[in-house]
């Protein structure tokens, strides 16, 4: 029997699968490109490479890869992690030939080894000395002030810089963990003062400057009331506090702002204009609102009579709501009285409904005018009836008797 010849496999090593000339080409630039030099406290630019259920493996251009601990991860974050994505991380600590790393130095995801004394006074310094974030973990509430852990160390934060705003309840900070920034280090005495007030301020106006640069005249935003004044109230927009004045509230005429917002509410308001050179906004609340003058003016006509509430006097005239945001005059020389008045507050008082009929309708400058006096008679169909009345009387007179009228007339001419 004569075996048959199979077909010769070439079998070639581990090493050479899917290295093509260009993929080698690229490893060997790769190769020579410089390695970083990382140490406990950097903050670096990191690109993931991998992950599994527990760590993120990130490369961050040192010779020894680095991990984060999904952990100190939020939901959303775990979700949206990809290979290729880029972002800043700070490194805590070293263990078992990888750099450990964090969002934050001092966060959860720290391993013991990284709060060794030495390492940790050197990563504190080195936030101190460029000012980076550290997070800590109030323990205590002290007189003046709070105890904080952070990286195992024990550090002090004034009660006045716990937060941006006046600390009423010292003990709702107590075992909440926040992020702060060192404002004091003596390594020597170990005296470690912090300052979530600064670090506050500071991501503030990161925010605020970030929106300077998308910020745009008629887009709405979503607002909180900060401060109340006579004028207006501004507005919390992204950082930055922008004016409401009281004309742009409502169309309705506000007397006490008071009585329609307070500090801390929400609500969206418009860009009504921008002045990026002296850093001014003003803000618009009725722009987002119905216009009622465009429904008012379909039901108004002149002459005709509406019950209205004085809103206000002033020495010419009252001011009446005809309809929510829409008023009219009446003018003080159409109070309907038969005497001369020196002001409206003679006749009316704020509050009064009263009824008045409209005289004019000013579309261009939404401006009417309303008088309270009645209306007189009209007498033109009156004197056409008549009119028609003395013709048919005529017409009915007989012809002989409209003869002697005649001869009569002519006897009185002569």
């Amino acid at each position: 029997m004569t075996k048959k010849k199979g077909k010769r496999r070439d079998i070639q090593p581990d090493y050479k699968k899917g290295i093509s000339d260009e993929n080698f080409e690229q490893l060997l630039a790769e190769s020579f490109k410089p390695v970083r030099s990382v140490e406990i406290g950097d903050e670096v630019e990191a690109t993931v490479i991998g992950f599994d259920s527990e760590y993120v493996f990130l490369d961050l251009g040192s010779r020894l890869d680095g991990i984060l601990s999904r952990s100190g991860l939020s939901e959303g974050e775990n979700q949206k992690l990809a290979e290729g994505q880029t972002f800043t991380v700070y490194v805590t600590g070293k263990r078992k030939g990888t750099w450990e790393c964090s969002f934050r130095l001092g966060g959860s995801d720290t391993s013991g080894e990284a709060t060794q004394t030495r390492a940790v006074l050197t990563a504190l310094e080195d936030a101190y000395n460029r000012n980076l974030p550290v997070e800590g973990t109030v323990t205590e509430v002290s007189r003046g002030g709070f105890e904080v852990q952070v990286m195992g160390l024990k550090a002090f934060c004034p009660i006045s810089q716990i937060d941006s705003k006046y600390c009423k309840n010292p003990d709702e900070y107590l075992n909440q963990t926040h992020t702060f920034v060192i404002t004091r280090f003596e390594e020597g005495d170990e005296n470690i003062v912090l300052s979530r007030r600064e670090y506050l301020q500071h991501e503030a106006k990161k925010r605020a400057e970030a929106f300077w640069e998308k910020i745009e005249e008629g887009n709405v935003y979503e607002g909180t009331v900060t401060a109340i004044r006579d004028f207006g109230v501004f507005v919390d927009i992204g950082g930055i506090d922008g004016l409401l004045h009281i004309s742009e509230i409502s169309y309705e005429r506000i007397e006490n702002i008071e009585e329609v917002l307070k500090v801390g509410q929400t609500m969206d308001v418009a860009v009504k204009s921008i002045d990026r050179d002296r850093r001014k906004i003003s803000l618009s609340l009725k722009s987002l609102m119905d216009d009622p003058w465009g429904a008012a003016i379909k039901k108004l006509s002149s002459g005709g009579e509406f019950k209205g509430k004085v809103m206000r006097m002033k020495t010419f005239g009252a001011f009446v709501q005809l309809f929510p945001g829409v008023e009219g005059l009446v003018h003080i020389s159409r109070l309907g009285t038969d005497r001369r008045h020196q002001h409206p507050k003679e006749v009316l008082k704020i509050g009064d409904i009263i009824t008045v009929r409209v005289l004019e309708i000013n579309e261009a400058n939404r401006k009417i005018s309303l008088t309270m006096e009645k209306e007189e008679p009209d007498h033109v169909e009156d004197i056409k009836r008549i009119r028609k009345e003395q013709d048919r009387t005529v017409k009915s007179t007989p012809t002989h008797m409209s003869n002697l009228f005649d001869k009569a007339l002519k006897k009185d001419k002569k």
